[in-house]
């Protein structure tokens, strides 16, 4: 009885490296606790991707960023990482303000300022002047997205009024008075789509947008699995190749390429090891971009323990084994490794007759408690005495 089944999780584990960039409607201190760390979850807030889509359409400009949900900010954030351009939205907050749509709208078209102005290109050492001016050029663009997409002059300064506190000393701040913010969301709102466009679009015509494939390969197949029409996983794929031609560090990329090889070889059970080849070599390659990613060595300790069940190699899962053991190591709560090297172990134990059993079920109890519901599944049907 095959005991082993695979899913393919979407988590990378990533700290946040210093001189990122980081930057909140009103304050730019980096988030602290965030899903972005340990569970990367592409937004699913269809208000959230609706403005974004008619902001973005309303001034001809490509997204050039990736759109995730991070939790316990109570904001939305503009930030890059490896080279990769994100806005983190707190999707809770965004869900309990849904009513005041031009709030929602005015911060989200700050943070997309910060893209398109070309703030998240380089990440240079910036002085509090500096960062003060960049935060007014973000609001100049931000005024120029509202009016674009039929704002009013008023409806454009909502989010400034109701978030900004009165003015204040900013010598000493990241951020500019409240004044100064609402007299660039003015000039930026009454600005012509020339004056603004191609300036911005020359300042980041060398960013070369791979976030733009990236956000392609996310349409075609967000969470790969071997359940996914073959042309989705095709198409994902070919997206993600674009996306890494553009940006060989793009670590998203390599990592989504690798689900999509791996739901690939669970597809097309005559060209898994092709396909596995293919997968292991792109999980290799973000390894190599950023080494303390839990989810990566889940995922290619799930590789090794399919490889291992389907070709009968006993070596294939002991590198299971470690690489499950290395997810654990750097997050002792991850409770789908835990569930994984329980099933890698239940089944060296069938195959190979090994004493493993035990092994297992500890794991399996283990995942249970953290509250994985397979798990619970897998202890009561294999672990508990008859």
């Amino acid at each position: 009885m095959r005991y082993l089944s695979i899913t393919i999780l979407l988590l990378v584990n990533s700290s946040y490296a210093q001189g990122t960039f980081s930057c909140g409607y009103n304050h730019s201190t980096e988030p602290t606790v965030c899903d972005f760390v340990a569970n990367k979850t592409y937004i699913s807030n269809q208000l959230v991707i609706q403005k974004i889509n008619t902001m973005v359409n309303a001034i001809s400009l490509p997204q050039n960023f990736i759109l995730v949900e991070c939790d316990n900010i109570n904001n939305a954030f503009a930030y890059v990482k490896n080279g990769t351009r994100y806005i983190l939205i707190d999707d809770s907050w965004i869900k309990s303000i849904e009513g005041n749509n031009y709030f929602i709208s005015g911060i989200l078209a700050h943070e997309i300022g910060h893209h398109l102005c070309g703030h998240t290109i380089s990440n240079e050492y910036l002085s509090l002047e500096e960062k003060r001016n960049r935060e007014l050029e973000a609001d100049k663009f931000a005024g120029f997205i509202m009016r674009a997409i039929g704002s009013s002059e008023e409806e454009a300064l909502v989010a400034i009024n109701s978030l900004v506190p009165v003015d204040f000393d900013d010598s000493g701040s990241t951020h500019p008075t409240k004044k100064k913010r609402i007299e660039a969301i003015k000039a930026g709102y009454n600005k012509t789509n020339s004056e603004m466009v191609t300036t911005n679009a020359e300042k980041n015509q060398n960013a070369l947008n791979a976030e733009k494939y990236f956000n392609e390969a996310l349409v075609y197949a967000r969470y790969p699995s071997y359940d996914l029409l073959q042309f989705n996983l095709e198409q994902s794929m070919m997206a993600c190749k674009k996306a890494i031609e553009l940006n060989p560090s793009f670590m998203d990329a390599y990592f989504h390429l690798a689900c999509v090889y791996q739901a690939l070889g669970i597809k097309f059970n005559q060209s898994m090891q092709y396909y596995y080849s293919l997968a292991f070599t792109n999980y290799n390659k973000v390894l190599a971009l950023e080494s303390n990613s839990p989810g990566v060595y889940n995922n290619v300790g799930m590789l090794y323990s399919d490889y291992g069940y389907n070709f009968n190699d006993y070596n294939s899962y002991l590198n299971a084994i470690r690489c499950f053991n290395s997810a654990i190591s750097l997050d002792p709560e991850n409770s789908a490794a835990y569930l994984n090297r329980g099933i890698a172990n239940l089944n060296i134990g069938y195959q190979f007759r090994q004493p493993t059993l035990p092994s297992a079920c500890n794991d399996f109890y283990t995942s249970c408690t953290l509250g994985e519901p397979k798990a619970c599944a897998q202890y009561n049907r294999a672990c508990r005495r008859k």
